[in-house]
């Protein structure tokens, strides 16, 4: 099975997709998501990630295609707990995105799926109310967080 075929598998398969689909866009989620799974068919094939970095590719890709087209709009909120991406200096925003990318091909698929709950809501409290998972088993993934922020910053 090509990387091509694998990757839209996923996505149709996995509801966990399209809910990122609906924090991103609530009105329009149904056709980003459209948007998205024509976006993996026309996409060389060269250029999808692998397997580890997909989440955070999709992740990416969905708000930046929802931000261009004018699909997300007053719900869409900047997180102060994110980890930054963009900076004036090349050189620093290159290691910022290599430091995120590393981050993320480390953690293992729930972790990968937390961080981005996290990124969305902002706090894990309210990713406990959403999702039902202990916080318990969130600290570890925010203590994870805050590590690669303290080294990002340092």
């Amino acid at each position: 099975m090509s990387i091509r075929n694998e990757h839209l598998n996923r996505v149709l398969n996995d509801e966990a997709y399209k809910r990122v689909c609906r924090k991103l866009s609530p009105s329009d989620f149904e056709d980003l998501y459209q948007e998205m799974c024509l976006h993996i068919l026309s996409v060389e094939e060269t250029k999808l990630p692998n397997y580890q970095q997909f989440n955070l590719w999709y992740y990416n890709t969905a708000r930046n295609m929802s931000t261009r087209y004018g699909i997300v709009g007053k719900y869409t909120r900047r997180n102060e707990h994110a980890i930054p991406v963009f900076s004036t200096d090349e050189n620093k925003t290159e290691k910022l995105i290599k430091a995120a990318e590393q981050f993320m091909i480390e953690l293992d698929e729930f972790e990968n799926r937390i961080v981005l709950l996290y990124k969305e809501y902002g706090n894990m409290k309210k990713v406990q109310r959403e999702t039902g998972i202990s916080y318990s088993a969130l600290r570890a993934v925010k203590e994870k967080i805050k590590k690669v922020n303290e080294n990002i910053n340092n």
